[in-house]
């Protein structure tokens, strides 16, 4: 398993023009094995994206374990709470935790019990935009 970016696109492509395809959540999966991630494609998210991309670790995560995605970029560390899933664990990402474009060092840390263990950390990219969403853009 490694990395994949899931569009949910429908059976057909959209047209140029169709909004249909900006409603649609991107799911990134990142593959856990033996407390190791792994991903194979470096794009996580673009600088500013908003609860359109969700952050889903797959594998055999040990039960009874609660996660959290630690995410550093630019100095910034975010800890991200994930949410149990049928194959693993997820979150929706923020526009506030992609507000610094650059590489991003991705570290999966489980809690249980008194327990806490960390993952290996892996670097995707959080591409830059033009604009933020405090910046007004005229049309």
């Amino acid at each position: 398993m490694g990395i994949a970016l899931d569009c949910l696109s429908s059976s057909s492509p959209p047209t140029r023009f169709s909004t249909e395809s900006f409603s649609k959540e991107v799911s990134i999966l990142i593959s856990f094995s033996n407390w190791r991630l792994e991903a194979t494609d470096p794009l996580l998210a673009r600088q500013y994206d908003n609860n359109s991309r969700t952050i889903t670790v797959t594998g055999n995560l040990p039960e009874g374990w609660t996660w959290e995605m630690l995410a550093c970029t630019s100095g910034t560390l975010d800890v991200i709470p994930l949410t149990p899933t049928e194959d693993g664990a997820s979150a929706v990402l923020s526009g506030s935790q992609l507000a610094h474009s650059g590489f991003c060092a991705l570290q999966l840390r489980g809690h249980c019990g008194d327990q806490i263990r960390h993952t290996n950390i892996i670097h995707l990219l959080v591409g830059e935009s033009l604009t933020s969403p405090a910046q007004e853009v005229s049309t």
